[in-house]
């Protein structure tokens, strides 16, 4: 057997080039040693290697923060909570505020009240409307008690008999019915507008 000079592989003996890198043998004299074969140094010891890192949706994932109870919704008690008793709300449940709706008034009654009781209020009062009733109240009893001309006793020669004067009487009365009719379309419209859900001043008019 004969090893190569160059790489030291082991050859046939009759080879005379390397089966390995094609170098020419020498053949080796009678008695001589046999070459021995160069040892390879051993391998580095290796280092060590990180695990490889997992890809995909645990690569994303946060911490999840510790479980923490959430209060009952709409004020329902918990599952094996105690119930409250029959016709008591639950525990932090608050009901919901309801506005109160304005009472609805007659306009033909309000109406009425203006043509015929104007002179006291009625409509004013009838719609709640006090501190102006009040006010037509005093005001009409004034100008009809002080203001206005009370008819005189006049003589008719023609029937010979004592009647009173007709110029106070019809200004009495036109005034009277003009009144009476404001009156009443105030107690209309305003009666209507309070059933309209509009806000109405204790002094306001029509």
């Amino acid at each position: 057997m004969s090893f190569c000079s160059q790489c030291g592989v082991k050859n046939v003996d009759d080879a005379r080039f390397c089966q390995t890198c094609g170098a020419a043998l020498l053949a080796a004299p009678a008695g001589a040693p046999i070459a021995q074969q160069p040892q390879a140094a051993p391998p580095p010891p290796l280092s060590p290697v990180a695990p490889p890192q997992a890809y995909g949706p645990q690569q994303y994932q946060q911490p999840v923060p510790p479980f923490q109870p959430q209060p009952p919704y709409g004020g329902q008690p918990q599952y094996g909570a105690p119930q409250p008793p029959p016709g008591a709300y639950p525990p932090n449940y608050y009901p919901p505020q309801q506005q109160a709706m304005p009472k609805r008034k007659g306009t033909v009654a309000a109406a009425i009240l203006g043509f015929f009781l104007g002179g006291f209020g009625a409509q004013a009062f009838y719609n709640g409307q006090m501190k102006k009733g009040g006010v037509q109240l005093v005001a009409f009893w004034i100008v009809w008690l002080f203001l206005l001309p009370w008819p005189q006793p006049v003589f008719d020669p023609m029937t010979g008999q004592v009647g009173p004067s007709s110029g106070p009487v019809t200004i009495r009365l036109i005034v009277g019915l003009l009144f009476a009719a404001a009156c009443a379309f105030d107690g209309y419209k305003t009666a209507e507008r309070i059933n309209n859900g509009e806000q109405i001043k204790d002094f306001g008019f029509f």
